[in-house]
């Protein structure tokens, strides 16, 4: 297959998949933490179960826990600005997607014994004292995580296509659309608007947005990916990670790490294009984690 050929054919989207992915959820314990109940000067109340789509986020989610765990407080007199999240004391950054934050704590506890060990449901702690500023962006109100998440489209489109354009381009009403659909929970209206972006024309993209999530806090890798080889041949993931990441994919027989995205333990030999088209978080990038195998 040459180049051309590959051009024409860069449609890779399985609908009933995409849609599975979607619809992918977490059950979550949200218990209050000890020492705001303190503060508060009351008893610690039950815990609030929920499931919670992967692809969501917690601004979106908040108004819920403060109405089930802090309204009947009298004490509570904060707002939603003020509510944020940990697991084992690590707070959770509310601008990523809830599925990727459950699977970096999984992650980290393949090196940390203080970590989340995957067991569920997910337990969460909820905070609405002392704001940890110097490690959450501030002000996770639902407006704030709608600017950060089209922040994030425009990023990716600019990856795709080297420059912001097609986001751009879309009428007011279908940017609205996107961030709305997620709020609302429409699959349906919010990939009636995104199938004009990660198509991008039936042509493939420039790069792929990717981010890769490593082990013990290392930096976030973003590398310029390409989804076809010069000869027009598709990457699988795994020979991108042996392209980035060689002392830990040094051959797909033996790696020394697996990938793990959307709580799915990737295979290696996974298309790129494929993969981005179906894989992609509503934000249009593959946020991919790391996690060390046992030796």
């Amino acid at each position: 297959m040459n180049a051309n050929q590959a051009s024409s054919e860069f449609t890779h989207i399985n609908n009933s998949f995409v849609k599975l992915v979607w619809e992918g959820e977490i059950p979550i314990e949200f218990t209050l933490d000890p020492t705001d109940a303190a503060a508060l000067n009351t008893p610690v109340p039950e815990p609030h179960y929920a499931l919670i789509r992967r692809c969501s986020y917690f601004p979106l989610v908040t108004a819920t826990i403060i109405r089930q765990l802090l309204a009947p407080i009298s004490a509570f007199d904060g707002k939603e600005t003020d509510i944020w999240y940990s697991c084992n004391r690590v707070p959770l950054k509310w601008n990523y997607p809830i599925g990727l934050l459950y699977d970096l704590a999984t992650a980290t506890s393949n090196f940390s014994s203080g970590a989340h060990d995957g067991s569920l449901p997910w337990k969460v702690t909820v905070h609405c004292k002392e704001y940890p500023g110097d490690k959450l962006i501030r002000s996770p109100s639902s407006n704030m995580a709608r600017d950060y998440f089209m922040s994030i489209m425009k990023e990716a489109d600019y990856l795709r296509n080297g420059s912001t354009k097609k986001v751009m381009n879309l009428s007011k009403q279908d940017q609205l659309q996107l961030w709305d659909s997620i709020v609302a929970d429409s699959f349906e209206n919010f990939w009636l608007v995104n199938t004009q972006l990660i198509t991008n024309d039936n042509q493939p993209p420039k790069h792929v947005p990717l981010r890769i999530y490593l082990p013990a806090d290392c930096p976030i890798l973003q590398e310029p990916i390409t989804v076809y080889k010069d000869s027009g041949e598709e990457y699988t993931i795994g020979e991108i990670f042996m392209l980035l990441l060689p002392d830990l994919f040094d051959g797909p027989s033996l790696p020394k790490a697996s990938a793990v995205i959307h709580g799915i333990s990737l295979s290696l030999d996974t298309p790129l294009p494929w993969l981005y088209q179906n894989l992609s978080f509503p934000d249009n990038f593959l946020h991919i984690v790391i996690t060390l195998n046992n030796t």
